[in-house]
């Protein structure tokens, strides 16, 4: 009875561990996140949904082991809120107006991951970690104010002509796939980029550009 438990186990353990079939694959993916600015002490900031899509290149060197590469076009940014003062009213206290600045940027973004997989049958677990080099393509910032009258001859939208050209970010997440009989495999994980090295200056300040969130795919072999 035991040599049969035993030899149960390791069949189990055989049919978990080696289970991914190996190969080259490619297809579309697609990323639904928040981002932010960080760290910003003392400036009021609000997330703001990005979205990014592109194709993905996945190569399974063994059942468990695996590269992972993508080339992303992403859109992100966040939402700055502030007061600014103009001019004094007929009391002679000064004026305040509350606006948002809403910051765009739009990025080439190609990670290189490392992928370790583990399941039953066609469903695997996955941990993916690496870096991505991450290149800035467009940039602006839109500020709004709250009062209709000020906002019609104040508001303006401009380029950040200081944003880095290049960025480097760590990539981590966690997921699972689904593998079908033709080997091709439907992806779907939970991703965060966290900047390694700054964006550029927000209000005087150094910002690293931040995201979260999750990521669908499906690779053809």
């Amino acid at each position: 009875m035991k040599k049969i438990s035993a030899s149960f186990c390791l069949c189990l353990i055989f049919h978990v561990c080696f289970c991914q079939s190996p190969g080259l694959r490619i297809g579309p993916t697609l990323g639904l996140s928040q981002s932010m600015f960080a760290p910003l002490p003392g400036i009021t900031q609000e997330s703001k949904a990005a979205l990014s899509g592109g194709l993905s290149f996945s190569d399974q060197l063994n059942h468990n082991v695996g590269f992972e590469t993508e080339v992303l076009f992403s859109n992100r940014g966040s939402l700055i809120e502030g007061t600014k003062t103009d001019g004094t009213d007929l009391f002679g206290n000064p004026k305040n107006y509350t606006y948002t600045d809403n910051y765009r940027l739009l990025y080439t973004d190609i990670p290189l991951l490392l992928k370790l997989s583990l399941g039953i049958g066609s469903l695997h677990f996955k941990a993916i970690g690496g870096v991505s080099a991450n290149f800035n393509m467009y940039s602006t910032v839109t500020r709004r104010y709250d009062d209709p009258d000020y906002n019609a001859s104040n508001s303006y939208r401009i380029p950040l002509d200081h944003v880095q050209f290049f960025q480097l970010a760590a990539v981590y997440g966690l997921g699972f796939e689904a593998e079908n009989a033709q080997n091709n495999i439907f992806s779907l994980d939970i991703r965060a980029n966290n900047d390694l090295t700054p964006l550029g200056k927000v209000d005087g300040k150094l910002a690293y550009s931040n995201w979260f969130g999750i990521h669908f795919g499906f690779l053809f072999l």
